[in-house]
């Protein structure tokens, strides 16, 4: 009704989720077989109207998961979502429904593989990923049946890190090559495996983390708290924006003297490489996100240290005074 009166009311939302709930609790119990056939009935004629559109949560997942649909019942479901997902192929959640109708049918997955866009397929798939639909996802990347390849790797990854098979994990991450997979997928891949297996495995991964891009070599340090690492490779890196990413954290875990030398050493570094407003407008950064994080003793010690080498220099002394 939402859809076919045009009308977006959060309360309204709320309750159709609610409506759904109570739907699959019923159904999932042992109901008289004249009532169950009554309601299936009720239910899958709301779900072939002409103006519902499936959402993320939806009448159709819920009959399925219930073992109300027959393979008949999914064929006439596919034929109208087709249509309308063809009016709007930016809905994933039109398309997730017919990925999961369309299994385990071959003739009709493939139908849906031949026609559609493969990207927003590979989306769906790590969607289905998450719902855990291990087996659904499995239809349609095994090469004996379906054989969608797009990012194989990276679903066969999502699929091991979601059965917490963290030996696989760590496998199918040793094998990713650099630039294997395209490094915004990488980066979303790996926020979606949880800080468990970063904390537990870090030392299986090690060498795969050092040979990636900073961000994400510095990520992954912080989410496996390899916290003595992460000061080093940013020590490394030697510049002021990562550390302050990175600041905080490490002042929550009591790396206070290795922060205060991180500022130190990029400062030093900074100021002896630059003259001028370059240099002033970095002081003026540092000295700023130290007070943000009420750091003055810190900074205090910085700037006595950074007075000592460079009072030299007319514009930096005025700054340090």
């Amino acid at each position: 009704l939402q859809h076919r009166y045009k009308v977006k009311n959060k309360s309204i939302e709320m309750s159709r989720i609610e409506f759904l709930k109570g739907i699959d609790l019923i159904l999932s119990r042992d109901l008289a077989p004249m009532f169950r056939a009554d309601a299936e009935a009720a239910l899958k004629s709301l779900a072939l109207k002409s103006y519902y559109i499936p959402q993320e949560i939806n009448l159709i997942s819920v009959l399925d998961v219930n073992n109300c649909l027959t393979l008949s019942d999914k064929s006439q479901l596919i034929e109208t979502l087709i249509p309308k997902y063809k009016q709007d192929e930016t809905d994933t959640h039109i398309l997730e429904t017919l990925l999961m109708l369309a299994h385990p049918v071959k003739e009709d997955a493939l139908n849906i593989l031949n026609n559609f866009n493969h990207e927003r397929i590979y989306i769906c798939l790590k969607s289905l990923i998450s719902k855990s639909k291990k087996e659904l996802v499995q239809f349609y990347i095994d090469p004996k049946t379906i054989g969608f390849d797009m990012n194989l790797k990276v679903l066969r990854l999502l699929l091991a890190a979601n059965d917490q098979d963290y030996d696989r994990t760590t496998k199918i991450i040793n094998s990713i090559k650099h630039l294997e997979v395209p490094i915004l997928e990488l980066k979303s891949v790996l926020s979606d495996i949880n800080d468990t297996y970063f904390i537990r495995y870090f030392k299986t991964i090690e060498k795969w983390i050092n040979k990636q891009q900073f961000d994400i070599r510095s990520t992954l340090h912080a989410r496996a708290q390899q916290y003595e690492k992460l000061v080093e490779i940013l020590e490394e890196q030697n510049d002021i924006e990562w550390v302050q990413i990175y600041d905080e954290l490490l002042l929550e875990q009591g790396y206070k003297n290795e922060i205060g030398h991180l500022y130190f050493t990029i400062a030093e570094s900074f100021i002896s490489q630059h003259i001028g407003r370059k240099a002033g407008a970095f002081l003026e950064k540092m000295n700023s996100r130290l007070i943000h994080l009420q750091q003055h003793r810190i900074l205090d010690s910085i700037q006595e240290k950074l007075y000592q080498k460079f009072s030299h220099r007319k514009s930096i002394k005025s700054i340090l005074q």
